[in-house]
């Protein structure tokens, strides 16, 4: 049976965070948030989120989708949409999802949709609640120890023969950091993704574009380092792809007849995995 949960709160309540935890490695989370990083416009984000939203839908996968809907009509529809089995209001108090949007955004630009998110709240029967607050201080662990306890005035202070205690353990990370860290690997990996796909494709491109067959493209692309090519933005990928054919001499071979190794000129091999091979070693010897 696939699980189909609808996951809500204010910003930094930690939404994102929650969803990816229960999702684990098979899950699939739906979030905004990830379609703002890669689209161009806002509008354009939320379509991408609606379409996914209506796949999911149709999917045997588990899907956590990810909002804010802080009205509970809205609330309930969207979720009847979904057709979630079940909604989980995250509760986060204003004051610490303030506090983590303030260090993971740089401004306070979402306080007031903090606010206005708890004005208009209010749960729907059969709705789970949950606050990430995170965990409250041991008030004891500041309060000293009672050294002269059963001792008379004027007495030394007692002497133990006890070790120094060790240092203490590092503290485990907080809400706010496994948040951050959780949205800065999810960008990382959501760019990653998108520079290798668009690389991809202008190689192949710019192969055929050089009179290469698609299995000729194909082989040449395993034998590249996508990596060493890609750059900071994608003018600066279509230049190093520009320049490593130009500097590789790299085009259609031209079959000598006479010669019973089709595709070679001599004993050079024009066409296959070798001769990428060799043409990608010399291009990259030659950008060091």
């Amino acid at each position: 049976m696939t699980i189909k949960k609808l996951i809500t709160g204010a910003p930094g309540a930690g939404k994102t965070t929650y969803a990816r935890e229960l999702a684990g490695e098979k899950g699939k989370v739906i979030d905004l948030d990830d379609f703002r990083s890669i689209a161009p416009d806002e509008e354009t984000a939320k379509s991408w989120r609606d379409q996914a939203e209506e796949a999911a839908k149709a999917s045997d996968a588990d899907y956590y989708v990810v909002r804010t809907l802080a009205d509970p009509v809205e609330r309930a529809e969207v979720a009847k949409r979904l057709g979630a089995e079940s909604t989980v209001a995250l509760l986060t108090s204003p004051e610490v999802a303030k506090k983590r949007v303030l260090e993971r955004d740089g401004d306070d630009t979402k306080h007031q949709v903090i606010d206005e998110w708890w004005e208009n709240f209010k749960a729907n029967d059969g709705e789970e609640t949950l606050a990430l607050d995170g965990e409250p201080d041991d008030p004891s662990a500041d309060e000293p120890a009672d050294a002269g306890q059963g001792s008379e005035p004027g007495d030394p202070a007692p002497t133990s023969n006890e070790e120094e205690p060790a240092d203490p353990k590092p503290s485990e990370p907080t809400i706010e950091e496994l948040l951050d860290k959780a949205r800065q690997e999810e960008r990382e990996k959501v760019l990653t993704e998108q520079n290798t796909a668009y690389f991809t494709q202008r190689f192949k491109e710019t192969a055929l574009a050089r009179k290469l067959s698609d299995e000729a493209a194909g082989k040449l692309l395993g034998t590249v380092n996508p990596t060493a090519l890609m750059g900071e933005s994608y003018e600066q990928t279509d230049a190093n792809i520009s320049e490593f054919f130009e500097v590789s001499g790299i085009s259609a071979p031209k079959i000598n007849r006479g010669s019973q190794h089709g595709g070679y000129r001599g004993t050079e091999p024009l066409a296959g995995k070798e001769f990428g091979a060799s043409r990608a070693e010399q291009f990259y010897k030659n950008r060091k």
